[in-house]
């Protein structure tokens, strides 16, 4: 009885070390092929929405947003998830989506403290002065508003996309630099 009370709780403890080496999105490690991320991602109440050679996008709600798309990546050189993007629905107005920006942006400061770096401004030669100038920038890619955090696991970047969304995405150190190291070897 003790043996196997020994081994289970071996067991517990090797999930739990290799699952901390990753960074986690929806309480999944970003670990695995891109088809057994993807599918615990579907157990968690995503949905399947489209399927390529190096990613896989799944919808579903994130962070108290309703359907979001979220992207798996893996390196042309593997089939290794190391990044994944959360893409936020789009937003007609600036407010609704400067809101959207600095709601998950202050989640993440929550989560991970200070961010590592920060940079939000129009690179425009004046200041705009309302709501639609203000989106108008950012489908103009003339809006640079990105907020990256960096931990011992990865690094996430909450950033504003020039098709008027937030983008969240997810460096995973370990599966990042298995596939670098691949590719080194090619060399």
């Amino acid at each position: 009885m003790k043996r196997l009370l020994f081994v289970v709780l071996a067991l517990v403890l090797i999930v739990k070390v290799g699952a901390e080496e990753h960074l986690v999105i929806k309480g999944v490690p970003i670990n695995g092929t891109l088809k057994e991320f993807t599918e615990k991602l579907i157990a968690k109440g995503c949905e399947e929405h489209f399927v390529n050679d190096k990613d896989i996008t799944v919808k579903g709600d994130f962070a108290g947003y309703k359907n979001c798309r979220i992207k798996a990546c893996a390196p042309a050189n593997s089939d290794m998830v190391n990044t994944v993007e959360v893409l936020f629905p789009r937003q007609n107005t600036w407010e609704e989506l400067y809101k959207n920006y600095i709601t998950i942006k202050d989640m993440l400061e929550d989560k991970y403290g200070a961010p590592s770096s920060m940079r939000e401004k129009f690179e425009l030669s004046y200041t705009p002065g309302n709501d639609a100038a203000r989106l108008q920038a950012v489908l103009n890619h003339r809006c640079k508003y990105m907020t990256v955090f960096e931990t011992k696991l990865g690094k996430i970047v909450v950033s504003i996309h020039p098709k008027s969304y937030v983008v969240l995405e997810y460096t995973d150190y370990t599966n990042h630099e298995e596939s670098r190291a691949a590719a080194m070897d090619d060399l």
